[in-house]
């Protein structure tokens, strides 16, 4: 009988034992100088049917977080190509069902949709798996459109706690102006969108460039095939300027609309 209990002990203890041993093997292995490179092109093997992941110039350990010199996405005409990135990271809290991202600098992001024209399915849901808490740096960033566009030195956050995704943009520069925005989302029905932009700029006027802040919200439900948004949007004088002898306290402009995306 002893004996039995014995062999039964072993037979239950042996698979966790290998289990432990890989594990022990894995940690090592992932603070490799390669292991960063490898993941990455392992992740490309396993992605669905008409998706292709591209990785080159990768340095760096997957414990720890690195350097790829080239990370391009595509799928079905989308194609998301980064430049130049640089991630730092904490992947024991994916323990805790949370992606932490203390540093994620891009120096070029481009973003090139040249997809089918389809009409898009109502939206209902947008929650992930897990909690997300990222920091992020993008030098430039492009979209080529159409209609094309660009923006360069964003920094900002983005938080998702399971319910609610969250996004500050500390930072933006958008032509001859600076924006910084917040923007909050419910990840399930009504999956209610609250935007705030507020930001700086130059225009001429009367041959003149004059400084003028400006500001927008935009608020409604996303979920359903019939969105309805309500659009502010502000602009005036910079206030700094607009207590200043001469200025034209009268020029200003307001624009509020209802629009369907």
């Amino acid at each position: 009988m002893r004996r039995l209990f014995l062999l039964l002990f072993w037979f239950v203890e042996l698979p966790v034992a290998v289990v432990g041993a890989l594990l022990l093997l894995f940690w090592f292995w992932s603070g490799s100088d390669q292991s960063l490179a490898s993941a990455l092109k392992q992740a490309g093997r396993y992605l669905p049917p008409g998706h292709t992941l591209v990785a080159e110039d990768v340095r760096g350990t997957l414990r720890q977080g690195g350097h790829i010199g080239l990370l391009r996405w595509e799928k079905n005409g989308l194609s998301v190509q980064a430049r130049q990135v640089d991630v730092v990271w904490r992947p024991m809290e994916l323990l805790n069902r949370r992606l932490q991202l203390d540093t994620l600098h891009v120096v070029e992001l481009t973003i090139d949709d040249q997809s089918p024209s389809l009409g898009a399915a109502p939206l209902n849901d947008l929650a992930l798996p897990f909690q997300a808490d990222l920091a992020f740096v993008i030098d430039q960033l492009r979209w080529t459109g159409p209609p094309a566009f660009e923006a360069s030195a964003l920094a900002g956050r983005y938080r998702f706690d399971m319910s609610l995704h969250a996004l500050t943009l500390e930072r933006a520069r958008v032509a001859a102006g600076t924006y910084q925005a917040q923007a909050t989302l419910l990840a399930r029905a009504p999956m209610t969108l609250d935007l705030q932009v507020q930001g700086k700029l130059q225009a001429p006027v009367g041959g003149k460039p004059i400084a003028l802040d400006a500001s927008g919200t935009l608020r409604g439900p996303l979920a359903g095939s019939n969105v309805v948004l309500d659009l502010l949007a502000q602009i005036a004088p910079e206030q700094a300027k607009a207590s200043a002898p001469n200025a034209s306290q009268n020029m200003h402009a307001t624009v509020s609309a209802r629009i369907s995306p």
